[in-house]
């Protein structure tokens, strides 16, 4: 975090400014196992050509919900092996557990550092630690966008996108965001994460999808009507489809900021309520990803 603040000549102290998030280091330990000791190098080699990237990339934390067990076993009157929650042969008594995704957040990171691989004496063992920079936002991200939620709900998938600690709440309610303008004219939208998107470089994405010529200028916004956008000057005919992304809005892919107020939509923490000036034969879909600290 950084913080900004001014001196004032004569004055004790300094007038707070506020503060900014800049950036986040994230260490990762690692080990490795190669199959013999002329291995090892094959297997240091690999981690660094992997994480070694101009490009930046998406890291994900991951955990074993239980710890590593073993177990001793009387192997004098039998051959020590049981039947494992999959159905195989094993020779542990208590469950053994892999490590698996914990979270459904993600840090888009650049590698920045990296200990030397420490080899374990006579062995083909490696462990070391990579540092890690985060890029563009110094959040965490959701994996999954509002689409994903509105559309697979909370149900358990073999590979999940979302986890206990995102925010989210059981209420389907609480998981729309996909609305028809020509019943009402208010909608509750859901924020799940712990900051708010208001940046033009978070993910958020409006589409509206018109059913009727639009020749009036139409007021909408969250939590007020701060956007216009003016049909006449847009062209916006029936089937056309209107979208704000990364700053700029757009009808059928075509630029069409100049008939806008130039105001970006925010979403805050929590519940926010979209809002339009009147019923429109349209539908509005908010895409969205959940942002964290």
């Amino acid at each position: 975090m950084e913080e900004q603040t001014r001196d004032i000549q004569g004055l004790n102290g300094s007038f707070d400014m506020g503060a900014t998030y800049k950036g986040r280091d994230i260490s990762v330990p690692f080990s490795f196992q190669g199959q013999n000791l002329a291995s090892y190098p094959l297997f240091r080699d690999l981690i660094y050509k992997l994480t070694t990237k101009t490009e930046p990339f998406y890291i994900q934390e991951l955990r074993r919900p239980q710890v590593a067990g073993y177990t001793f076993k009387d192997a004098k009157n039998s051959n020590a092996v049981s039947i494992d929650q999959y159905g195989r042969d094993t020779v542990f008594d208590e469950t053994q557990s892999e490590n698996e995704v914990s979270t459904g957040k993600r840090y888009l990171v650049r590698l920045s550092g990296a200990t030397e691989v420490e080899q374990s004496a006579h062995t083909s063992k490696g462990k070391g630690e990579l540092s890690f920079h985060t890029t563009e936002l110094p959040f965490a991200e959701s994996v999954g966008t509002s689409k994903d939620l509105e559309r697979d709900g909370l149900h358990y998938t073999e590979n999940p996108i979302w986890s206990y600690g995102m925010g989210l709440s059981r209420d389907p309610a609480t998981r729309q965001y996909t609305f028809d303008v020509n019943t009402a004219t208010s909608f509750d939208v859901y924020n799940f994460g712990d900051v708010p998107i208001d940046q033009f470089n978070q993910h958020l994405i409006l589409k509206l999808t018109f059913n009727q010529e639009l020749n009036s200028t139409i007021n909408f916004g969250f939590n007020g009507l701060n956007i216009e956008i003016d049909g006449a000057a847009a062209n916006i005919s029936a089937g056309d489809v209107v979208t704000y992304e990364t700053g700029g809005y757009f009808n059928n892919g075509l630029s069409i900021l100049n008939a806008t107020n130039y105001k970006m939509p925010e979403l805050q923490e929590g519940l926010n309520k979209l809002m339009f000036n009147g019923t429109y034969d349209l539908t509005i879909e908010v895409e969205c990803r959940y942002y964290y600290l």
